[in-house]
């Protein structure tokens, strides 16, 4: 068995592929990737290996996954766990069920909750101006979510305050924007009724099947 400078027994190519599982030419392209490094021998053409280094990358090609730690998010707003998900540090399935869509989206973007219940609706200008941009899409070819863009872009472009970045006129913006899509789903475009039936049942069906009710 050849042996290195330092008097380590080396292995051939052949030798590795078994080892490792794999064929002769994937050995080739570890080499060219640098997962592998080639040791000359002296009056050898074949390739040799070190073969600690051999059995080192065999065992990280068999390390089990479920080492992998869980997928965590945490920002100033939202906290995303296995454990479940928190919108400032309140679960989000408790919130469907005890708050409307509308109460949560004003906390979240205040950080206080409403004194009164908000109730949204859609100004007449800025609904107009979606339903002439849908008017021209054929309804055979475009998709929902097509559909949802233009009528966002085009109420976004009708709205006067849009360039009012102010705390209170950007608020004001986004709720009327959300009216404008959650009207699109088959709403009346001018109903103030609350959404948050629309808007939260997935959560409250998770809620539901976590606490068998």
């Amino acid at each position: 068995m050849p042996t290195d400078d330092a008097g380590r027994h080396l292995i051939d190519t052949d030798e590795v592929a078994r080892r490792l599982g794999v064929r002769t030419e994937t050995v080739y392209a570890y080499v060219s990737r640098g997962r592998l490094h080639p040791i000359p021998v002296e009056g050898e053409r074949r390739s040799h290996f070190d073969p600690a280094e051999v059995d080192a990358l065999a065992a990280r090609a068999v390390r089990p996954r479920s080492r992998r730690r869980p997928l965590e998010i945490e920002t100033a707003v939202t906290s995303i766990a296995a454990t479940g998900h928190r919108y400032r540090g309140l679960d989000a399935a408790t919130l469907s069920r005890e708050r409307s869509f509308e109460e949560v989206a004003d906390w979240l973007w205040t950080g206080r909750w409403p004194d009164d219940a908000p109730c949204w609706t859609v100004e007449p200008k800025l609904a107009r101006a979606a339903r002439v941009a849908l008017d021209a899409l054929d309804p055979q070819l475009a998709r929902p979510i097509d559909r949802l863009r233009l009528a966002l872009g085009a109420a976004s472009a009708a709205d006067p305050w849009r360039f009012d970045l102010s705390a209170g006129s950007v608020t004001a913006s986004i709720t009327r924007l959300l009216e404008r899509r959650t009207s699109m789903a088959g709403k009346c475009p001018d109903c103030a009724r609350s959404r948050d039936k629309m808007m939260w049942p997935s959560s409250r069906e998770r809620s539901s099947s976590a606490t068998g009710s």
